[in-house]
């Protein structure tokens, strides 16, 4: 008696799908990238705007601007609320939420002894409330606030 086994491997390999090219070749360095439902957020070193792309497609859909980024203090993180809020870190070291539906800016108000020094990374835990902030300088600490939403 023969017996053939035939099994379905998953690839465990990540693959390139697809890219999204910079507007203006090699002068708009991507500072943070994040995601929610449909959409795509990109902030690009240099820019008071974030690219809204599909997720689906990858086509730009819209730009938000953020007006009190100075173009040097590029936006060094960001993240995406369910109520349609974006949390950006900037080098100026604040962390600003923007609502992207009313065009409000705000800046958290988040205490921490010696402050915030560069923050260059978000991760926003909602099911927590929590927002994690990586700090670049100072004393390079992950700082972690709760009750933020």
């Amino acid at each position: 008696m023969c017996v053939t086994l035939i099994t379905a491997v998953r690839s465990t390999t990540p693959t390139l799908t697809h890219v999204i090219p910079s507007p203006a070749r090699g002068t708009t360095t991507v500072t943070a990238v994040t995601s929610l439902g449909d959409d795509v957020f990109v902030a690009r070193v240099c820019s008071q705007q974030v690219a809204v792309y599909n997720a689906v497609t990858l086509t730009l859909r819209r730009h938000l601007t953020v007006p009190v980024i100075r173009a040097w203090l590029s936006p060094s993180s960001l993240a995406v609320t369910k109520n349609d809020a974006i949390l950006v870190a900037d080098k100026d070291n604040r962390i600003l939420s923007i609502s992207s539906s009313l065009g409000s800016i705000q800046e958290l108000a988040l205490s921490v002894d010696g402050g915030i020094h560069w923050p260059l990374g978000l991760c926003l835990d909602e099911s927590r409330g929590r927002l994690y902030v990586g700090e670049w300088g100072g004393e390079c600490r992950v700082l972690v606030f709760d009750h933020i939403y």
